[in-house]
């Protein structure tokens, strides 16, 4: 059994509550009171009067001793300490860390392996009975500090001993990144004792020099390069052919506010934009101007003294009128195929809050009552006087998505945020680079799913807890006609496969996604019987403007998708949810996945278990070919209703439970119950 210090032996008899539970699993350690450690071996404690924490003890019979205390713990700090003794070069990129392990007054040596890149660093060294977990600190090549935190008994617990900070005290002016460490110990102290050093900074693949001058090390943004998109800063330190990078990071408050721009510049007639992101990372942004920034109108409209005239003028409208406004749309402000408009009718018919649909094109619609055109006074008026955003896309899709609005993007970070997905999350996993996980942008404050299976999913991986997931259905489901494709005569085929993020820098033709259009619809060509047949492919705009227009004969489809899903009676794709919405309305579909453990080790896991899918998987062109073979009658015609089973019905009908056209009610009735409206 592991000891319990005898601090939490006092904390138990002064009449603190504690509990003793069943031990789970491992995402018990994740319960956020205050802070959760745990505690494995002796250390020392600082604390201080403040809010309450958890200690979590795990015992010898599989349970966990829960005590809650007073005082907020400001660290734990084993008795042990490493230092590195001695870098060794052995052969070519290849080092030694010769290493004093010191625990509990006693002392031991031991070596690990290292390459000059600091990458193949073991997690955990064997010393002496205690398995020691390594962190490596990203400069201890330089300045011989490593931190780390210790493991016994398959037990972590917190350890950070001296090193260097690496949040820095960052600024831009006029193109000119500054910074340095804001608390001792300071960077510069370390590195100014050092020779033959040279800094830089890592934007994408550019390295652009550094200079240190009075304790800040400063880069000029001017000399920039790069391709457009989204980077990491990273420090580069290189000495004696060793090259060590740290993400440059901002001391700040994890907050939606870090993603608004802290500096925007222009640079050879395109836009780029420094900010932060919910861990303080700095990124740099670089894209294209769009049309409409270019307008004086919009210039004049978003310029900052115009933008907080909007605010404060919308925040003293909004303390003299009690009725509520909210805002309502869909991708980009720019389209209407999601139900997201008769909701807004039905807000302002059912509640006694003012709901408007934000598009940037009035023409769209052919009920104007509740709309606010984009980009027009009435609409920067109203994005900062509503105090709720309700979309089935992250909250800055009421804008420009990269917008450089410092304004703005602040407005929008403190807004009630309810997403009503436009998909079924039960595909694809969310990942850490989801931006509606948990302390990123667009992190939702209610979230619409569609089943209990659903709720457990979206709230283990967004770490929304279950209480905040409204389990009331998708909106557009209402909207579609259920199993009207069973019935239909011809067979129209779609084949609409995920983008892959990973391979954007790719050649078009030599992408994972090119090949298997092209075997699929080559396939479709050669084994299949074309009387009757209708194909379309349809690409995701993301990378439609990379492919020509056609695969073997077979056109791609730009018009709007949400017909060419109520059209098809196949669908074959890979892992979109757009699955859900064919099925729903009677489509077949089949799943090809050639690249399944490629796009798993990029995206993470899929979210379905083998038996859970709606569809029949294929994992390679052959197992592909016969199962369309199969799907073929006599006379070698597609029969889709083949490839739907009843056992592919009672799986749909777990993962969506609604089919009675009523989520629009519930999801009113859910937001009018907890004062959204």
């Amino acid at each position: 059994m592991i000891n319990i210090p005898r601090i939490v032996i006092q904390h138990l008899n002064s009449n603190n509550k504690y509990s003793l539970i069943p031990y789970v699993n491992d995402s018990l350690i994740d319960i956020e009171v205050g802070k959760v450690f745990g505690i494995s071996y002796d250390y020392e404690l600082s604390h201080k009067e403040g809010n309450v924490i958890a200690f979590l003890v795990k015992l010898e019979s599989n349970e966990l001793l829960i005590s809650h205390c007073r005082y907020v713990v400001e660290y734990f700090r084993l008795q042990a300490s490493i230092d590195v003794i001695n870098i060794r070069h052995v052969i070519g990129g290849e080092y030694v860390l010769e290493l004093l392990v010191n625990i509990g007054g006693e002392s031991f040596s031991t070596n690990i392996d290292v390459d000059c890149s600091l990458n193949s660093i073991p997690k955990t060294i064997d010393v002496k009975g205690y398995e020691i977990a390594l962190l490596l600190n990203k400069f201890s090549a330089i300045v011989n500090t490593l931190e780390f935190k210790a493991k016994n008994n398959g037990y972590i617990s917190v350890a950070p001993t001296s090193g260097l900070v690496e949040f820095l005290d960052v600024k831009c002016k006029n193109s000119a990144l500054t910074f340095s460490t804001k608390y001792k110990p300071n960077l510069t102290k370390f590195l100014s004792c050092k020779e033959n050093l040279r800094y830089s900074v890592r934007v994408g693949e550019q390295l652009l020099p550094a200079n240190m001058s009075d304790g800040r090390f400063e880069v000029d943004l001017n000399e920039l390069s790069v391709a457009y998109g989204s980077f990491t800063l990273n420090f580069m330190i290189e000495s004696d052919s060793v090259l060590v990078d740290v993400p440059i990071k901002a001391l700040c408050k994890r907050s939606k506010e870090n993603y608004a721009p802290f500096y925007v510049s222009k640079l050879n007639s395109s836009l780029y934009y420094l900010r932060l992101t919910g861990h303080g990372t700095v990124i740099l942004t670089q894209r294209k101007y769009t049309d409409v920034e270019q307008t004086f109108r919009f210039k004049l409209l978003e310029s900052e003294v115009v933008q907080k005239v909007f605010k404060y003028s919308a925040a003293i409208v909004r303390r003299l009128r009690k009725r509520r406004t909210v805002l309502l749309f869909e991708k980009e402000s720019c389209s209407s195929q999601e139900g997201v408009l008769d909701l807004t009718r039905r807000i302002n018919r059912d509640t006694n809050s003012r709901a408007f649909f934000v598009i940037d094109d009035l023409s769209k619609l052919s009920e104007r009552e509740y709309a606010l055109k984009k980009y027009s006074v009435k609409y920067y008026f109203h994005t900062y006087l509503a105090m709720t955003y309700i979309s089935t896309e992250a909250p800055m899709h009421i804008n420009i998505l990269q917008s450089a609005n410092r304004t703005l993007k602040r407005n929008v970070a403190h807004k009630k945020f309810v997403f009503l997905q436009h998909g079924i999350t039960y595909m694809k996993s969310q990942t850490k680079t989801s931006s509606f996980l948990k302390g990123k942008e667009a992190h939702p404050d209610l979230m619409v799913v569609s089943s209990e299976k659903e709720q457990k999913i979206v709230s283990r991986m967004l770490k929304i807890p279950s209480s905040r997931l409204l389990n009331t259905g998708m909106l557009i489901f209402d909207d579609l006609e259920r199993d009207h494709l069973k019935s239909c005569k011809d067979v129209n085929l779609l084949v609409m496969f995920t983008w892959r993020p990973f391979e954007m820098n790719m050649l078009p033709e030599e992408s994972t996604l090119y090949k298997m259009l092209q075997e699929v619809t080559s396939t479709i060509k050669s084994k299949v019987s074309q009387d009757n047949l209708n194909v379309r492919v349809c690409l995701h705009p993301k990378i439609r403007h990379l492919f020509t227009e056609e695969f073997n004969g077979y056109s791609i489809h730009d018009d709007d998708v949400s017909e060419a899903l109520s059209w098809a009676n196949l669908v074959i794709t890979d892992y979109s949810s757009i699955c859900y919405n064919s099925f729903y309305q009677g489509a077949s579909v089949l799943f090809y996945q050639p690249d399944l453990s490629v796009f798993e080790e990029h995206v993470g896991q899929l979210i379905p278990d083998e038996h859970e899918y709606i569809g029949f998987r294929t994992f390679d062109l052959s197992s592909f070919e016969e199962s369309l073979i199969k799907a073929c009658d006599e006379q070698g015609i597609l029969v889709p209703n083949k490839l739907r089973t009843l056992e592919h019905e009672n799986n749909y009908h777990q993962i969506n439970e609604f089919c009675d056209d009523k989520a629009k009610d519930r999801i009113i009735n859910e937001l009018k119950r907890r004062k959204y409206l």
